[in-house]
């Protein structure tokens, strides 16, 4: 899947240090979000996650950011 530009930019900085490596998390009430994926060996803290809509990026981390990834992550 093609990351949007406006999620590329908004994350350049990571992508700077770390690579490119964002993951396509799912759609959520009108919005697509994305996750920018650590390397293993790096301790980063809260996960940075990017939600696209309407031609822009927001990032969000913080407990905010896991509440979102908790809305993707399969219950079984």
């Amino acid at each position: 899947m093609e990351i949007p530009k406006q999620v590329q930019i908004a994350a350049k900085g990571l992508i700077d240090m770390y690579g490119y490596n964002i993951d396509y998390l799912g759609k959520y009430e009108g919005a697509e979000y994305y996750m920018f994926v650590f390397p293993d060996d790096e301790d980063s803290g809260f996960p940075f996650v990017y939600q696209y809509k309407h031609g822009k990026a927001l990032i969000i981390t913080g407990f905010a950011a896991l509440d979102i990834i908790d809305l993707f992550i399969e219950k079984g």
